[in-house]
C-alpha cells in the first residue's frame, strides 16, 4: 500500500462517523443530531457509500426490536412480522419500495429506453408497480413470519430478530456494488447528482454485507447464511444486467429496487434452510 493510499484509507476511517450519520439521515427518517454530519449537504457518496451497510444496521434496529417485542409478547408470528414491516416502512419512508414500483412500471410498461425513463420519473404508480409492490410486501411478510415461526423451538425471539436485522446491511452492500458498477442512465436526477461510489467504497460495502451476513452461522445455521448471501449478490447481478439492457445504466429507482430484491433474497435463503 502506497503512502497516498494509506492516507486516503486513514481519512476514510476518520470520516466514517460523519458518513454513517449522513447515510442514516439520507436513507431514513431517523432524527440525526446536526452535530453529526451536515444535514444541509448531499452525502459524500463517492467515499461515504462504503458505510451504507452500517447505516442500514442502525435503521434496522427498531424494526428488529419490534419483531422481538411482538414475539416476546406471544403475538402470532404473522402479526409480529406485519408490525415490524410497518415500522420499517415508516422509518425509511418507503424510499426503496417506491423505487421498486417505479422500476416495474418503467421496465415493463415502456417499449423504448426513453419511454421507460419517462415512466419511472412519473410520480404516478401503474398496474405493474402496484402489483409488484403488493407481491413484494406479501412475500416479505410471509418470509419474516416464517423466520419468526422458527423462533420456537429452534431459536429464541432474540435470534429471530437478529437474523431479520442482518437483512438490512446485507441488502445494501450489493446495492452499492451495482451503483458503482453501472453508469447513470440519466444526465440529471438524484442518482446523477449524488455521484457514484468509488471502487474502495463498493468493496467496503460488499465486505461489510458479507461480514454481517455470516452472523447466522454463529447462532443457527451456516447453510442459511451462505445461501442468503449467494442469492442476494446473484440478484444484484441480475438487477444490473436487466437495468443495463432496459435503460443502459442505473437510477435512484434502480438502486431502490435492487435493495428490495436483495433483502427478499437473503430472507429467502435463511427461511429455506431453517
Amino acid at each position: 500500500m502506497t503512502a497516498n493510499q494509506l492516507n486516503g484509507f486513514t481519512g476514510r476511517l476518520l470520516a466514517a462517523p460523519g458518513d454513517i450519520a449522513d447515510q442514516v439521515r439520507f436513507f431514513s427518517r431517523l432524527p440525526v443530531p446536526d452535530r453529526f454530519g451536515n444535514p444541509q449537504a448531499m452525502p459524500a457518496f463517492e467515499r461515504g457509500a462504503g458505510v451504507v451497510p452500517l447505516a442500514g444496521l442502525l435503521i434496522g434496529l427498531l424494526p428488529a426490536f419490534t419483531l422481538w417485542l411482538g414475539l416476546t409478547l406471544s403475538l402470532p408470528p404473522l402479526s409480529a412480522a406485519i408490525l415490524a414491516i410497518i415500522v420499517q416502512l415508516f422509518l425509511t419512508g418507503a424510499l426503496h419500495e417506491d423505487g421498486l414500483a417505479d422500476v416495474l412500471d418503467g421496465f415493463w410498461g415502456g417499449m423504448t429506453r426513453e419511454r421507460r425513463l419517462e415512466i419511472m420519473k412519473d410520480s404516478r404508480v401503474g398496474s405493474y408497480g402496484v402489483l409488484g409492490l403488493v407481491a413484494s410486501l406479501i412475500l416479505k411478510t410471509s418470509l419474516l413470519a416464517g423466520l419468526a415461526e422458527s423462533a420456537s423451538p429452534v431459536m429464541s425471539p432474540g435470534i429471530a430478530a437478529l437474523l431479520y436485522l442482518a437483512a438490512f446491511p446485507v441488502s445494501r452492500g450489493p446495492m452499492v456494488w451495482l451503483w458503482h458498477r453501472l453508469g447513470n442512465a440519466r444526465a440529471s436526477g438524484l442518482s446523477h447528482d449524488a455521484g457514484r461510489p468509488d471502487r474502495l467504497s463498493a468493496l467496503s460495502a460488499a465486505g461489510l454485507s458479507v461480514a454481517v451476513g455470516v452472523i447466522p452461522i454463529a447462532f443457527v445455521t451456516s447453510g442459511g447464511a451462505i445461501l442468503g448471501l449467494i442469492l442476494a449478490f446473484a440478484v444484484a447481478f441480475a438487477c444490473a444486467s436487466v437495468a443495463r439492457r432496459k435503460i443502459g445504466g442505473q437510477t435512484g429507482d434502480v438502486l431502490g429496487a435492487c435493495q428490495q430484491c436483495c433483502e427478499l433474497a437473503y430472507l429467502l435463503g435463511l427461511v429455506m434452510v431453517l
